[in-house]
């Protein structure tokens, strides 16, 4: 199977939204959505007015885009508050070239605790498991520290750097071809 209805760490569990979690998923982006606006290159979504309404039609989409293994969505969702914490999306999947592009995100209040790195590690994990082949690239704003730190440190390796739009973009490579470990 290419994708997991959910992965579990210690704390959370990642998993795909349902339309009952359009609020929770609409608190965790209001929460974050002024950090993810400074990066637009990254975010454009992020522009966009955001309601209920809007997080309601995008769960439902999620779930759409998991049962038809077009897109995977993983919420991070806190064990103990089941309240959305984080967000780990495969937004892009290139089936012909076995990569697939992750763009994640991780509610201010609960930065710098851990969270994506715990989440990145047993979505990682499970991937090597049940989908070696596939190369998962992040793409990151280069102002964006935090977030190429990241991806170092859960075993990304920086494999291009690049204009577009006006923006410098750091590309992180899982599996790269051509790269020593």
């Amino acid at each position: 199977m290419m994708f997991t209805e959910s992965i579990e760490t210690d704390r959370f569990v990642l998993r795909v939204p349902q339309s009952t979690d359009a609020a929770a998923v609409h608190d965790a982006v209001a929460d974050v959505i002024e950090q993810l606006r400074v990066w637009p290159g990254s975010w454009p979504w992020a522009n966009q007015e955001q309601s209920v309404a809007v997080s309601t039609a995008h769960c439902e989409r999620a779930r759409e885009n998991f049962e038809r293994q077009k897109k995977w969505n993983l919420f991070v969702f806190d064990q103990a508050t089941e309240s959305v914490v984080g967000n780990a999306e495969f937004h892009t999947i290139h089936s012909e070239l076995n990569m697939w592009e992750l763009g994640v995100w991780t509610r201010p209040s609960w930065q710098h605790r851990g969270v994506m790195s715990e989440a990145l590690t047993a979505l990682l994990a499970w991937m090597k498991s049940n989908n070696p082949n596939i190369e998962i690239v992040i793409k990151i704003d280069a102002t964006n520290t935090v977030s190429w730190q990241l991806a170092e440190k859960v075993g990304f390796k920086s494999v291009d750097e690049y204009q577009i739009d006006g923006f410098t973009i750091k590309m992180y490579s899982s599996n790269p071809q051509g790269v020593e470990e």
